[in-house]
């Protein structure tokens, strides 16, 4: 049997971005081809049975500040490239003699409709935000009907896609993490607050640096300080709201980090917020978890499946979007204790899933 996969692919410099995908490649007796973005950095060692083929796709990021004739540009740019990429992926399904067809991403649904005219099965698996971006979207509701299955990352998103495509062909699967990566090392621990994510909209920080801000000279708080790991295309922004809010000694924007170093951070840091609107299930969570750093996290739902395996002694929920709960939450972290292992589902028995599904046929 020959699978299609297509979404992003891990690299050194950031290899939990398609680790999913990579990990259920390596499913025994299926041939896999893996389409994904060709990318400036380098790309890990390929499966044995995995033809990786990239190709060039635009990834660059807009800028927000951008006027509308240069955000009208941006956005033909992409379309156009995001049609190229489209072929790309109908010119290998004739190629590679491909059956069945699996995307991680919407953007790539032309690929998947041309494959259901041609008969073949088609599955997408839904991440996090790419979610919000086809919630009661008319044109996803109307071509819903060409995925055998939808496999969702959070419970929060099952009653829709059951409601477009029927319950039984909703798979919840799972993010995991490498406990042999991302432990407790016993150290002693800074007067750190950790965020880490990309530097977008959905990840609430700007929200956290004004809750930050607003309590950082309460007593208790005035010795930490907030580090967010991570970039992406609000980095100026926060940056200018840093400056705005004169706490540049207490804030820092680190940018992108390597995996040791970010193990590094979190086995330093005291406390770790997930200060997000939106997640599927947030991986950076299950990493500060495993970490051992004391919890703060909004209350959405990706990340309330992840710690209600916790001590409740050991983390604290607050309303996401909001300065007052948030600034709460941080004020009453000093007297949270170390959380206790988290569980995380084996990419073992998330394979045995895929396997089970693709065999349905």
């Amino acid at each position: 049997m020959r699978i299609l996969r297509v979404g992003s692919y891990p690299t050194i410099e950031n290899p939990g971005v398609g680790r999913h995908i990579y990990e259920i490649s390596n499913i025994k007796d299926y041939e896999t081809t893996y389409l994904t973005p060709e990318k400036k950095e380098t790309f890990i060692k390929e499966k044995q049975n995995v033809d990786l083929v990239r190709f060039w796709f635009f990834n660059t990021k807009r800028n927000l500040s951008d006027n509308i004739l240069k955000k009208i540009l941006f956005i033909s740019k992409r379309l156009f490239f995001i049609f190229i990429f489209t072929l790309k992926g109908v010119y290998l399904i004739f190629k590679k003699r491909i059956r069945i067809i699996h995307i991680h991403s919407p953007m790539f649904i032309g690929i998947a409709i041309v494959a259901n005219l041609l008969k073949l099965d088609c599955y997408i698996t839904f991440h996090g935000t790419d979610f919000l971006r086809v919630k009661h979207k008319f044109w996803f509701e109307k071509s819903s009907y060409i995925f055998k299955k939808i496999f969702i990352l959070s419970p929060h998103m099952k009653d829709y896609f059951s409601g477009l495509i029927g319950e039984k062909n909703v798979v919840r699967v799972f993010n995991s993490i490498n406990s042999q990566i991302y432990k407790n090392f016993g150290l002693d621990r800074k007067k750190q607050i950790l965020a880490v994510g990309s530097l977008k909209e959905e990840k609430g920080f700007e929200i956290l640096i004004k809750s930050f801000a607003s309590v950082s000279s309460e007593k208790g708080l005035i010795e930490y300080k907030l580090k967010i790991a991570g970039d992406g295309i609000m980095f100026n922004q926060l940056q200018s709201l840093i400056e705005k809010l004169s706490m540049g000694r207490k804030i820092e924007l680190i940018g992108h980090q390597t995996t040791e170093n970010l193990v590094s951070l979190y086995n330093e840091s005291e406390f770790f917020v997930l200060s997000s609107l939106s997640e599927g299930y947030p991986k950076a969570l299950q990493e500060a978890i495993a970490c051992g750093c004391k919890i703060i996290s909004t209350d959405i739902p990706g990340a309330c499946q992840i710690i209600e395996n916790l001590d409740k002694k050991s983390y604290i929920l607050a309303q996401k979007n909001s300065v007052e709960s948030i600034s709460g939450a941080i004020m009453q972290s000093i007297n949270l204790e170390i959380p206790n292992k988290v569980f995380n589902k084996s990419w073992l028995d998330i394979r045995k899933i895929y396997a089970k599904n693709y065999n349905s046929r």
